[in-house]
């Protein structure tokens, strides 16, 4: 009688289905949450989203190997005189700007 022992390995864990993963993308870029500012609703519920994940096995890939990655709002953008927009298809054509549209400014 021959008897082996080896590593025993795990079975990695089942990845979550597709549409429940583009659920939580769309809930973690829903108005509803608030921007996930730190400290806010928002981050808290990005936090349990987060914990569920890891809970699932996936494995984050942000920053420094957890699950945040770090971005940059730009702020405080003006319109000037030489800003332009052109339509590049189907034909081509600049679009005029009216100051009158412009009353509140892009944040």
């Amino acid at each position: 009688m021959l008897i082996a022992a080896g590593p025993v390995l795990a079975a990695a864990p089942a990845s979550p289905p597709a549409p429940w993963l583009l659920d939580q993308v769309k809930a973690l870029a829903a108005s509803e949450m608030e921007g996930r500012a730190s400290g806010g609703p928002g981050a808290d519920r990005a936090a349990r989203l987060a914990s569920e994940l890891h809970r699932l096995g996936l494995r984050p890939g942000g920053d420094d190997g957890g699950w945040q990655q770090a971005f940059t709002v730009p702020t405080g953008i003006r319109f000037g005189d030489v800003n332009t927009l052109s339509l590049m298809t189907p034909a081509s054509r600049a679009l005029a700007r009216r100051p009158a549209a412009l009353s509140t400014p892009p944040t």
